[in-house]
């Protein structure tokens, strides 16, 4: 068996910055866009200042940087159809990867090796994906089973 050291790739920097923007933007999108899938993440949108903060910056970022001239508005909560607001939020989150990975790497740049990172990036995804997968065939599941009460009706 290979110790640690030994099969440790170097990390070239180009892949340095896309782990980093991905890991930033993944954990953005987890807890800013997908608070409907998750129960934590709708707690902490839900009941911290985060969603009213939100709301503040996102109509702003609308009006200043894109010249948005009607009023945005905030989904409703657990639907992400085509808003503005949505949109606009990706493109805050994207922004904030950005600047996150380029900060991340003017600290931690002299590091030739990520595996750690890589390690729970992957994790994450991967538990996080089928989290999504079984809470949506859950609700597939339910809304089945709920077209036949009129079978089970006296």
């Amino acid at each position: 068996m290979e110790s640690n050291a030994a099969s440790s790739k170097v990390w070239s920097v180009p892949e340095k910055l896309a782990l980093r923007c991905g890991f930033i933007f993944t954990v953005l999108y987890i807890f800013l866009l997908d608070w409907y899938a998750t129960g934590f993440s709708k707690l902490v949108f839900l009941y911290t200042p985060l969603e009213k903060g939100l709301d503040f910056i996102i109509p702003a970022i609308g009006k200043h940087v894109f010249n948005i001239t009607y009023t945005i508005v905030s989904p409703t909560r657990g639907n992400h159809s085509d808003s503005t607001y949505i949109y606009i939020l990706y493109a805050f989150m994207i922004a904030v990867a950005l600047v996150g990975t380029i900060i991340w790497h003017g600290i931690d740049r002299k590091r030739d090796y990520n595996e750690p990172l890589y390690y729970w990036f992957t994790v994450i995804i991967r538990y996080y994906v089928a989290f999504v997968m079984f809470a949506f065939a859950l609700e597939k599941l339910i809304k089945w089973l709920s077209s036949y009460t009129h079978v089970l009706a006296p």
